[in-house]
């Protein structure tokens, strides 16, 4: 009697814990839901304001910014600014030359406030244990460091998704284990159905000018605050820039490659002006063109048509391609570290 009694009680008690488990898994889906769209909507597209303000009255001290504040939401506004309808960034010159771009560049960070690194994780683990403690441990009887273990697993998933869908979508590179949450962990998912509709929510969140859609990972609280636009709803106020050929929805490489041919047109409108003006040859005038975009912008200098080694990104050789007419060919990479796209580019510069 009394092995079955104990028997009993460890069956009760295992079918609690099963439906423990099972009651926690939608508590925790809508409060990462709900803890997105708080920081994406009144942080990250508030200008930082709110924060900014909080952050005063706290210390008592000021909050600084290049730009004005030292929380203007991880350069989301300026991130906004710079995307094209197509999900693509910009690198026309009157951008480049603006003071939004200016902002992004000297912020350091090669995803331009695209992916999330571990700062932001750890800041993004601390939001949702506060928001989450308080049912996992007073409703659902978790112990504190169960919770704990619960909310950072939860964040580490949303992180995951989040790394690799934004970033990549903007033709910016992978997200490397060494810089933030792995993107290429869950790039697999990237052809799903799940993924697909979250690319296009987002694309409507950049549609319209990021007043709706601020769930980009777990769909949710657009829905129950009025904020979710369909697709049927955004899509024709698109406006797509002209192309020849669709655009790769994960064109990895892109804005390196687009932001190494517009630096390199800038030089060379330059140095043909300059030839222009002294009479110098077209073919001398390109090879000072070379020059002044490798002195001035830190890249590397290819010749011929094959182009030289470029030395190291990710701990492997990598090679950038670009064709200037009949020319020399040659690049510059715009990152401040020396870092090239993962992948061979052809870059047209004529």
């Amino acid at each position: 009697e009394v092995a079955r009694g104990v028997a009993a009680v460890a069956d009760a008690g295992a079918a609690a814990e099963v439906a423990r488990g099972v009651a926690a898994a939608p508590v925790m889906y809508a409060l990462v839901s709900g803890a997105e769209y708080i920081t994406h909507r009144w942080f990250q597209h508030s200008d930082g304001d709110v924060l900014k303000k909080a952050y005063e009255a706290v210390t008592g001290s000021p909050s600084r910014h290049p730009a004005g504040s030292l929380m203007r939401g991880g350069g989301h506004i300026e991130h906004h600014a710079e995307t094209l309808d197509d999900m693509s960034l910009k690198t026309d010159p009157r951008w480049l030359e603006s003071a939004p771009c200016g902002v992004l560049d000297d912020s350091g960070d090669t995803w331009r406030g695209t992916a999330f690194n571990y700062e932001v994780f750890g800041a993004m683990c601390a939001q949702l244990s506060v928001m989450s403690l308080p049912v996992l441990c007073g409703v659902l009887g978790y112990s504190p460091g169960e919770a704990l273990a619960i909310a950072v697993q939860c964040t580490a998933l949303h992180c995951l998704v989040w790394n690799s869908l934004h970033p990549a979508m903007h033709g910016l590179p992978e997200v490397p284990i060494g810089d933030g949450p792995p993107s290429e962990l869950l790039a697999a998912f990237r052809e799903s159905a799940y993924y697909k509709w979250l690319y296009a929510n987002h694309e409507g969140h950049h549609v319209m000018g990021g007043a709706v859609n601020y769930n980009v990972c777990a769909p949710l609280w657009d829905h129950l605050l009025g904020t979710y636009k369909s697709e049927e709803e955004w899509r024709p106020r698109a406006k797509l820039p002209d192309r020849d050929t669709p655009r790769d929805p994960y064109a990895e490489g892109e804005y390196v490659a687009l932001r190494a041919a517009a630096e390199a047109r800038k030089v060379l409108q330059e140095e043909r002006e300059l030839a222009a003006a002294s009479g110098e040859a077209p073919l001398k005038a390109a090879e000072a063109a070379k020059a002044a975009v490798v002195e001035r912008g830190g890249g590397v200098l290819l010749g011929g048509t094959g182009g030289r080694r470029l030395g190291r990104a990710a701990g492997e050789e990598r090679t950038l391609h670009a064709l200037w007419r009949r020319l020399p060919v040659f690049v510059v990479s715009p990152a401040r570290d020396g870092a090239v796209c993962s992948q061979p580019q052809r870059v047209s510069v004529a």
